[in-house]
């Protein structure tokens, strides 16, 4: 049904025939239309596309309708008006979904280095001198934070008894007047 129809001064509206439009076809819902795209598109261009046969389905229903042209051109103004802002809604949501899958791999190498910074400070926990490891004391709450258990990861680096660790305080001699 390749029709055009045009109001004159105002294109972007289709116009009434002059005998009765047939009723259009049950619409899908946006997941079936999801469903049925094909296998190499993203789901989102499937919801968009499934959004924008069901604004063209809802603009012939607002026509066949309106079977007066006075009162045509206000509701068409109105659903223009809505498909509009929920066209600009999807493209808002596009964006925010595209700056957040640009965000994943600065999130993942940032991850990577923490743990390779981790995996240093085991090792040289580990290859502390004796004589250091006197002046060290952890918490319990500080060796907690330190396990490799906590961050999901093997390492190879020996792991030492003390986890994390505090210099003690030695104390201050008085000063002499």
């Amino acid at each position: 049904r390749n029709i055009t129809w045009e109001i004159i001064g105002s294109p972007s509206f289709p116009f009434r025939p002059n005998h009765p439009l047939p009723p259009p076809p049950r619409p899908p819902f946006l997941m079936e239309a999801a469903a049925a795209a094909s296998p190499g598109s993203s789901s989102l261009e499937a919801v968009a596309t499934a959004f924008r046969s069901r604004v063209n389905e809802l603009q012939d229903l607002a026509l066949a309708r309106n079977m007066y042209p006075a009162t045509a051109v206000t509701d068409l103004t109105a659903v223009d008006t809505s498909v509009t802002a929920m066209e600009a809604q999807v493209q808002a949501i596009r964006r925010r979904l595209q700056e957040e899958l640009d965000a994943i791999p600065k999130a993942k190498k940032l991850v990577e280095k923490s743990l390779k910074q981790q995996q240093k400070l085991q090792h040289m926990l580990a290859n502390m001198p004796p004589g250091m490891r006197e002046d060290i004391v952890a918490t319990p709450l500080e060796q907690s934070l330190m396990l490799p258990e906590c961050f999901n990861f093997n390492t190879a680096v020996p792991e030492c008894l003390d986890s994390d660790f505090k210099i003690k305080e030695e104390p201050v001699a008085a000063p002499k007047v």
